[in-house]
């Protein structure tokens, strides 16, 4: 790899979901709670329903949820 194909350190590369908080995950590593949680709040941002949707979690790590 050259180090013309490398991006720059300036170069965003993920964006932050507006509907996901600024919280660090405490999901265990490996798991694939977080990555669910990103993509359910990229899909209500894209949607622009954040002010009518709701989140319901069972038991267990998924009730992390509702702390991002």
């Amino acid at each position: 790899m050259s180090k013309s194909d490398l991006p720059e350190l300036d170069t965003v590369l993920y964006h932050r979901p507006e509907s996901l908080e600024e919280h660090p995950f405490h999901f265990c590593p490996g798991c694939g709670h977080g990555i669910v949680l990103r993509l359910v709040a990229e899909v209500v941002d894209e949607l622009k329903i954040r002010e009518r949707a709701i989140c319901v979690a069972s038991i267990g790590c998924s009730v992390n949820s509702y702390h991002y």
